[in-house]
């Protein structure tokens, strides 16, 4: 008996661990002709997806999501009833928009063995804990073909949007067949858990990726830079990137530098509006000496990066007319927010529109700048935290205005205020101190 699913458009299938595959071979010609989503969960007896007949009953997918499939090694199957297929398949999925793949330990390839694949359509690609597989392996074979027939202008995925690649095998995300026109439309990228790449983006991927607005960058313990300069030719040097709104960068030990400086111009970050560094140890500049500005930026959220002496130059502090929010947490080195260059003359830095400031967990914290050459202004200032910052005498040297700011947390729900900021920083380092001297000559009293 055959059962046919002519009108069938969404099928999940979960928790089935006895069976090896999902089709039969035997399927009646219009049946799952209209499929749009399939989803396949927990299923570990599973070694593929689709039989190759089924592809061409699937010319209305839009939606391809696998998961947790322990035994899963290719998405299409190679050899159906001893029929194989030709030399080298070409696989088209015309409407496929999302395609998620995530905690298949065993799967390899999309097919096992030469192939070329298109995604006219494809949006959304997710890829994690695939740790056998070479995330665009599969497509290499199709643009190597492509380059000998003398297409140098090849674009490979032309409508995707999203891109998240987590604890894959590659030992290099990207191939260098990709052209400049790659990805055009690409605006998300998230890389994770890859502990072999040394970059995350070298400079033959930076002209292709020159639309991403989010960069995601986390748990890769050999990544030492983040975008790579070196080969890139100059009158292009500036222009990626030039739409990053958001980067975030989180658990990279061995990170030293965004990029290495060298005397051609650096990256164009000036849209930059959200900039997190949380747990990069051996970074030592937050900030490349060729930025000049982050006139756009409205988050600077820096935790755990037990290298950084400074946050910011001068220089860069006066351009953050839209910053909102500032964060330094937990980083034992810095001993101050904006570097003292040693200017003498009097200057102004005004943050137009920081609201919320936080220094916390900094033991070497002196000031937020120990140059006196600057007046900085607050207008905007309405909540900060000081906590942990036990040689931090006095917030600035310099002139100070911060008409809004009322309190100061010091503890959880402990607030405190003495005339000005830096009046309350230095009664609260007198304050600490005193209870120091205090509880030390009680030790030496219980200790006698």
């Amino acid at each position: 008996m055959q059962v046919a699913f002519p009108h069938l458009e969404y099928l999940y299938i979960k928790g089935v661990d006895n069976v090896e595959r999902i089709w039969d071979d035997q399927l009646p010609q219009d049946s799952f002709s209209k499929l749009k989503s399939v989803g396949v969960e927990s299923c570990g007896g599973l070694l593929n997806i689709f039989p190759s007949y089924m592809l061409k009953r699937s010319q209305n997918l839009q939606t391809l999501k696998v998961r947790d499939c322990i035994s899963l090694k290719e998405i299409i199957a190679k050899d159906i009833n001893g029929v194989l297929l030709e030399t080298t398949p070409a696989f088209v999925f015309p409407k496929l928009t999302s395609l998620l793949l995530y905690e298949l330990p065993e799967l390899r390839s999309l097919y096992p063995g030469a192939h070329t694949s298109q995604w006219p359509l494809l949006e959304i690609l997710q890829v994690l804990e695939c740790y056998q597989l070479n995330v665009f392996a599969f497509e290499t074979q199709t643009f190597e073909q492509r380059h000998h027939e003398g297409n140098l202008h090849m674009v490979a995925f032309p409508y995707l949007k999203e891109l998240l690649l987590g604890h894959n095998n590659d030992t290099e995300i990207w191939q260098e067949q990709f052209s400049a026109n790659s990805f055009p439309r690409l605006t998300v990228l998230d890389v994770r858990g890859y502990g072999n790449i040394s970059i995350v983006i070298p400079s033959f991927m930076l002209q292709a990726l020159h639309n991403v607005e989010e960069l995601h960058v986390g748990d890769c313990s050999s990544v030492k830079e983040v975008f790579q300069l070196e080969g890139l030719e100059e009158e292009h040097q500036a222009k990626p990137l030039r739409r990053l709104r958001v980067l975030w960068l989180r658990l990279l030990p061995g990170l030293t530098h965004l990029w290495k400086e060298n005397k051609k111009p650096g990256l164009d970050l000036q849209s930059l509006e959200i900039l997190r560094v949380l747990e990069c140890d051996s970074l030592i500049n937050l900030v490349p000496s060729s930025v000049e500005s982050f006139q756009n930026l409205a988050t600077l959220d820096v935790r755990s990066c037990g290298n950084l002496r400074s946050l910011i130059s001068p220089l860069v502090a006066k351009t953050l007319v839209k910053l909102e929010t500032l964060i330094a947490r937990e980083s034992y080195m810095i001993k101050e927010i904006v570097a003292n260059k040693g200017e003498e003359a009097a200057d102004e830095i005004t943050f137009c529109k920081l609201q919320h400031m936080e220094l916390v967990d900094l033991p070497n914290l002196t000031s937020f700048s120990s140059s006196g050459g600057y007046i900085f202004s607050f207008p905007s200032l309405e909540h900060m935290e000081v906590k942990g910052c036990p040689k931090m005498k006095i917030f600035s040297p310099s002139l100070l205005t911060t008409p809004k700011l009322k309190s100061v947390e010091v503890e959880d729900n402990e607030w405190h205020w003495q005339d000005d900021l830096n009046t309350t920083i230095q009664s609260l380092f007198i304050k600490m101190h005193d209870n120091i001297k205090v509880k030390s000559a009680e030790l030496e009293a219980s200790s006698a």
